[in-house]
């Protein structure tokens, strides 16, 4: 087995067959220049030659997140070649609509939960979906695990296993089934969350201050895992004790838009040879030895001869560059003052669909939520009510309008505060295009990676929005315009530049 990064969280297996063929997987396919839900650039690059590219049988998508699941390169990929699309069975809802624009005829099936499915009598696929006690946006990722006659590998693409016995036993489950030679585990590590918030910083001095504050508090998380198992004996415990095994990592592939910035492109927390290094220095604390490397773009690792890390050369496919992680700059990024689109739009109805979103989504969802539900929002209110503050306009000016919800309430309702009456307390606050976007399918959970957030402000309902499971229909229509924007020739750039007024 030979498994080859090509940037972000997508892989290229490749699997000698005993008939001397090749048997090829991608794993995921995010390849466009840039991502629509993210609003950044994809790093390193990667480039197709179409006519040298080598057959590839099997294109598994895990889930519905666009930097994993991309129309424009399915739409030209399928141009090209056909292999089977194997969907994680959580997309099921998206077989008709990824039909509808691909190719007639193109093979399209679902990978079942803990169901392996055999290709060519010999290599073995095993999808695993995790059950967690908490709601994200990332409910419906499908993990991989890969066999091959002595080699198996593991594909943790964005969902890390859960500290729960029976759900880490599913994989060394998959792990211990045969007496394999090579056991590899490939972690994703993306670090968005830090990686975000270096651009609020205005400058060198308060970035490494964030830097150091973060790297700290990850190296805390990794050693807490590692304890918990240890001291818990969860199955991850015996797992990093089984022959051959490896730690793989990759991912980190957002970066703000070059051509803007390349001192912001280089913004980058915890490089991925610092995690790997992370991971080993704890994972010896604890008495594992255990090999942890970073896997960047346009490497890869043959477990047929070496067995070690070197730039890989795959005819068809060219990885760019990846730039290299600089802090050290007082660049800053560009703002959205109001919507990301900024056409003018019909009030009523953008209201109507705002209510029928806050009282049909939000209101059932967050009043259910333990962790933080309205009713302890409302509490702590003097006045009881908890306001979303909503701006209908183009930009500025706006007409801002507030709807409530609190015990005297049975839904949100529209207020409107009497001739001087103070203004409510507000807890959320949106520009109506962008809503009724995310409702629409033009927006996603982080397209406000360029909005000029209100660090004191909530953002529940946009969260809400996002989580895949409660909000199919959202995804479903996300999709479909963006099949139909690739299908008439334009690009996830120019979608994403488009916005960076």
């Amino acid at each position: 087995m030979k498994i080859t990064s090509l940037g972000h969280t997508e892989c290229l297996v490749e699997i000698p067959l005993q008939n001397g063929a090749t048997w090829r997987l991608m794993i995921d396919g995010w390849y466009s220049s840039f991502s629509p839900a993210d609003c950044a650039e994809r790093t390193p690059q990667v480039a197709f030659d179409w006519e040298k590219l080598p057959e590839i049988d099997v294109l598994f998508v895990s889930h519905s997140h666009m930097d994993h699941l991309d129309p424009y390169f399915l739409t030209e990929f399928y141009r090209h070649q056909s292999p089977l699309l194997l969907l994680a069975e959580t997309l099921a809802y998206l077989v008709p609509t990824i039909r509808e624009f691909l190719p007639e005829g193109t093979r399209i099936e679902l990978l079942k939960h803990l169901r392996t499915q055999t290709f060519e009598g010999e290599v073995e696929l095993t999808g695993i979906v995790y059950v967690e006690d908490k709601i994200s946006n990332e409910d419906d990722v499908m993990t991989l695990f890969v066999s091959h006659g002595k080699d198996a590998a593991y594909f943790e693409i964005d969902m890390i296993p859960p500290m729960i016995y029976e759900e880490q036993q599913k994989l060394l489950d998959l792990f211990e089934s045969k007496k394999f030679k090579n056991r590899i585990y490939v972690h994703s590590t993306n670090e968005l969350e830090g990686n975000l918030r270096l651009f609020d910083f205005p400058n060198t001095k308060a970035r490494e201050g964030w830097r150091k504050e973060y790297v700290a508090m990850r190296k805390e998380e990794i050693l807490e895992r590692y304890a918990t198992c240890v001291e818990h004996e969860l199955p991850f415990a015996n797992l990093w004790k089984l022959p051959g095994y490896r730690s793989l990592f990759i991912g980190q592939g957002l970066q703000y838009p070059v051509r803007f910035s390349p001192a912001l492109a280089r913004n980058k927390i915890f490089w991925l040879s610092e995690v790997a290094g992370t991971f080993g220095n704890i994972a010896s604390q604890f008495g594992y030895q255990t090999a942890f490397e970073a896997l960047y773009g346009g490497n890869g690792l043959d477990l047929r001869g070496s067995g070690t890390i070197a730039p890989a050369d795959i005819p068809g496919i060219q990885v760019g560059e990846i730039l290299p992680a600089d802090i050290r700059h007082d660049a800053l990024p560009y703002r959205a003052g109001g919507p990301l689109h900024t056409d003018q739009r019909d009030f009523a109805k953008q209201e109507n669909d705002i209510l029928e979103a806050l009282n049909v989504r939000f209101l059932p969802t967050k009043i259910a939520d333990p962790n933080y539900s309205l009713k302890q929002a409302i509490i702590l209110d003097e006045l009881g009510e908890y306001v979303i503050e909503v701006r209908y306009g183009p930009g500025k000016p706006f007409e801002s309008r507030y709807y409530a919800w609190g015990f005297s309430r049975f839904r949100f309702e529209r207020v409107i505060p009497a001739n001087g009456q103070h203004l409510p307390k507000i807890q959320e606050r949106y520009f109506a295009n962008d809503l009724t976007d995310f409702l629409g399918g033009r927006a996603e959970l982080y397209c406000n990676f360029i909005q000029d957030l209100d660090p004191g402000m909530n953002y529940r309902l946009w969260t809400v929005l996002g989580a895949d499971f409660l909000n199919h229909d959202l995804v479903e229509r996300k999709y479909r315009y963006h099949f139909e924007r690739a299908k008439a020739g334009k690009s996830a750039e120019e979608y994403v530049l488009g916005m960076f007024r």
